[in-house]
């Protein structure tokens, strides 16, 4: 699957960064700043949930399509 755009914005520059927030309102506001390619995969429990992980990237990302919202949660690994 290809997404294009699904929520959020991407300037000309391509130098807005990555922010977590709603998906519409003022630019510095809402969602920004995806890149790369990832892998999408809806919450087998919540349908309304869909996460997107990035090979080299320490977060798991959650789009809410409930409340319109766009969340990043870092993680550790470890290995021993």
């Amino acid at each position: 699957m290809v997404v294009g755009t699904l929520c959020g914005y991407r300037n000309n520059r391509d130098d807005q960064g990555w922010r977590d927030g709603p998906f519409d309102g003022p630019e510095g506001v809402k969602c920004c700043g995806f890149s790369d390619n990832g892998r999408l995969a809806f919450d087998p429990l919540n349908k309304d949930h869909l996460y997107i992980c990035y090979d080299g990237h320490k977060a798991i990302q959650l789009i809410d399509l409930k409340s319109y919202a766009f969340f990043s949660f870092e993680y550790q690994y470890y290995t021993y």
